[in-house]
């Protein structure tokens, strides 16, 4: 990490996600070594940057491979998973010459001693973390079975022949109407029942295997996460590999027991320690995926997603959202579009967050030639990218159409080497008063209209650019004329201020 923390610092962060792992704080049984993990809290304190912690303990990306080797030695006191032969061939191996380990979340000796290396951390922060720096811990990593949609150890068969939890059917019956509709489905076809075992309520497929594996998940998560809490009440979160999704449809493929949207209702019973569920998004349908885990109950949290500045904006611009928190932030450019946007983001943070208590901010990132319309206030608002408009104000003017010239070069290296910039109008608008309003991003423009004027023009007062000077929101250039049709750049994040006149 010492060549790492002034980069991130000059990436504009305020929030860094770190790691911490099992076997390096307790190599032998009782014995804790906080040095790395004090070490993250001095360098984020020094830079002011706060701190996420992840928590590498018994599942780190459906395996154990993080959990001291004390503990992966006595296999007959911490039994393996097991699994059905591959008699259809579509779970492989993941790694091709890597054993894959996974201890069985059914294992009491497992979530003890979890739960007592976990508390110790807790108890740690809490006796030396004098600044709070600390601010946040995700509890495991992408959690659940990869290869069977079950575990078919001793532990997990026993356990499948029990009477569901009461706790969990009290859940099911007491939210049926707002259940998700996959679990609604599952439990449906077994007739609702409200009493029986696995198999008896929820069936014999990989759906009622994941059911089954999302409880047992849950439930370790949310105990090791419960002990946690009571040397250090902070928020906590667990994160999903998110499925299904191409190439992997159903459980087992994805790890089946996770946090996955369609599960989330088994969490929220088995793990009411656990503050709020957390997609890790690479897949392609990123506001669906925000509009998955964004409910009355949940707040949005990507905290492993990619350097995609539209989907950022996105992100912001939704009142239930934390942050966006993009995976190997350490090879995103210092210079680059994601840099630029989070120093305005940093710099605009106090009125975004005012503004979004009101319900004032909207965020959006525009396909070609594609128009938004929503509400803030009083106030209609349209939004669609610079380069449409300036393409027809040229034809209106008989002039010839440029193509479509932002950049599209390579940003970054190693994991990102190969990532572009995101081409799409995006943005942030924040109402900031009753007539007044912030533009942040970039390659877009907005008009505005009082509600109910069926789209008439405002009268513009004042646009001007803005900048952040030492603290402190400053006025750049007066925006006038020709220059009020496109105020934000094609090509790099800027913030402008409008203001209309009063009626």
């Amino acid at each position: 990490m010492k060549p790492i923390w002034d980069k991130l610092a000059t990436l504009n962060l305020n929030t860094v996600i770190g790691t911490v792992s099992w076997e390096l704080i307790e190599p032998e049984r009782d014995r804790f070594d906080f040095s790395l993990v004090d070490d993250q809290i001095e360098q984020a304190h020094r830079r002011d940057l706060r701190l996420v912690l992840i928590w590498f303990g018994s599942y780190k990306n459906a395996e154990s491979h993080y959990v001291p080797a004390w503990i992966r030695k006595d296999v007959s006191t911490y039994p393996r998973v097991a699994q059905a032969p591959d008699t259809s061939g579509r779970f492989k191996t993941r790694y091709r010459g890597l054993a894959t380990v996974e201890i069985t979340p059914f294992s009491d000796n497992l979530l003890a001693a979890d739960s007592h290396a976990f508390t110790a951390l807790m108890r740690h922060i809490r006796e030396t973390d004098r600044n709070h720096t600390v601010i946040m811990l995700q509890v495991e990593n992408e959690v659940g079975l990869l290869g069977d949609s079950r575990d078919r150890s001793q532990l997990a068969e026993s356990a499948w022949h029990k009477q569901v939890p009461d706790e969990l059917l009290s859940y099911i019956k007491s939210h049926g109407s707002a259940l998700r509709p996959e679990l609604a489905k599952v439990w449906g076809r077994q007739g609702r029942r409200l009493k029986g075992t696995w198999g008896e309520v929820f069936g014999t497929d990989w759906e009622a295997d994941e059911v089954f594996m999302a409880w047992q998940f849950g439930r370790f998560v949310g105990k090791v996460a419960e002990a946690g809490k009571k040397e250090l009440a902070i928020p906590m979160y667990a994160n999903a590999w998110l499925g299904p999704q191409l190439g992997a449809d159903i459980a087992g493929l994805y790890p089946s027991g996770g946090p996955v949207a369609r599960m989330m209702d088994i969490w929220k019973a088995a793990a009411p320690a656990i503050d709020f569920l957390a997609p890790d998004i690479y897949v392609d349908d990123v506001k669906g995926t925000y509009a998955n885990y964004t409910r009355a109950d949940n707040a949005l949290f990507p905290p492993e997603t990619q350097p995609i500045v539209g989907s950022l904006f996105q992100a912001i611009g939704i009142p239930a959202s934390l942050g966006y928190s993009i995976f190997g932030i350490e090879d995103v450019p210092t210079d680059g579009q994601i840099a630029d946007a989070y120093r305005w983001l940093r710099a605009a943070a106090p009125k975004i967050l005012q503004a979004r208590a009101k319900g004032g901010v909207h965020g959006f990132a525009l396909a070609p030639s594609e128009v938004e319309k929503f509400q803030l206030g009083a106030w209609d608002v349209v939004v669609s990218g610079t380069m449409d408009a300036m393409k027809k104000l040229m034809l209106d003017a008989g002039m010839a159409v440029p193509e479509d010239h932002r950049p599209s070069k390579p940003e970054g290296r190693g994991l990102f080497s190969q990532v572009l910039t995101d081409k799409r109008p995006s943005g942030l608008i924040v109402q900031t008063g009753p007539n007044e309003f912030l533009m942040l991003g970039s390659g877009f423009s907005a008009n505005f209209s009082r509600t109910g004027t069926q789209g008439a023009p405002a009268e513009i007062e004042l646009m001007e650019e803005e900048n952040f000077i030492d603290g402190h929101w400053t006025p750049g250039r007066r925006l006038n004329g020709d220059e009020q049709y496109t105020p934000i750049p094609l090509d790099s994040v800027a913030a402008v201020r409008i203001k209309f006149m009063e009626q």
